[in-house]
């Protein structure tokens, strides 16, 4: 799978790529992690806006520390159902080829609510382009190659889980999560690809015109409480009750359900 956004969201010079992150984590300081980092949430928007931020979440990996790292991210392009996996052996970046994890992605791929997705370049035949030109896995992908170096993914998007009265399944959540406990052990790392608060008329999110910084973090802070307590009925009700647009809701809300027994976050 090739790069979609390189140069437009992220540098697409390999040098000039790894120069930025580095200068990312060594403005970065992060208090030290005290034991196994088993998921982040970081953000995969343009680097200018997102990567001094993003970096906090990937700073603390040590190379060869995970040998799979399981990307969870919301598909911004065409419309499909459930989850979706690209039929590739890899992405490409400018930093070099990360190769997906081919026996843990087939294995989850005999569950229904997962389904591949063919990448077409060429046009001609009828395909939906689910990954062709999606950003949420690929922008994620630099900070972990300049961290870990040498790891497998298992890349997922995920789409529209919702019943037919319009509400987000919180069984497909739930089965979501356990399918995906099948394939983490002490070397996976997963990681959520989303922004939190995504304010503005293009997002029809527009509650409020006065102290729209002020607002936004207390959206934002409202949010990460919940995900703190790990309370994901909470999370729900501020999301039933706030209507904000958060684009990797639903992943946010697997990453809770997947997580270990007595997790810290």
């Amino acid at each position: 799978r090739w790069p979609a956004v390189a140069g437009i969201t992220y540098p697409a010079e390999p040098e000039e790529l790894l120069a930025t992150v580095k200068k990312f984590y060594e403005a970065a300081e992060v208090p030290e992690v005290p034991s196994h980092l088993c998921a982040v949430i970081a953000s995969p928007a343009p680097y200018p806006l997102a990567g001094p931020i993003s970096a906090h979440a990937f700073k603390s990996l040590q190379p060869g520390q995970y040998e799979r790292v399981i990307i969870i991210a919301p598909g911004h392009g065409p419309a499909f159902e459930n989850c979706s996996i690209p039929a590739v052996d890899a992405f490409i970046t400018p930093l070099g080829p990360v190769a997906l994890d081919e026996a843990a992605v087939r294995y989850i791929l005999y569950k229904p609510v997962f389904q591949a997705h063919q990448v077409n370049y060429e046009g001609g035949r009828h395909l939906t382009r689910v990954h062709e030109f999606e950003f949420a896995i690929e922008a994620i992908l630099p900070y972990l190659q300049e961290r870990l170096q040498d790891f497998k993914i298992v890349p997922i998007l995920v789409g529209d889980l919702r019943d037919p009265e319009g509400v987000v399944r919180e069984s497909a959540l739930a089965g979501i999560a356990d399918i995906l406990k099948s394939i983490i052990n002490e070397r996976t790392l997963v990681v959520v690809s989303t922004n939190f608060t995504q304010y503005g008329e293009e997002y029809d999110n527009v509650p409020f015109k006065d102290n729209v910084v002020e607002n936004v973090a207390r959206l934002d802070r409202m949010a990460f409480e919940h995900i703190l307590n790990l309370d994901v009925k909470g999370f729900r009700a501020y999301l039933e009750e706030t209507h904000n647009v958060i684009d990797g809701k639903d992943c946010i809300q697997i990453l809770m359900k997947l997580l270990p027994q007595g997790a810290q976050p």
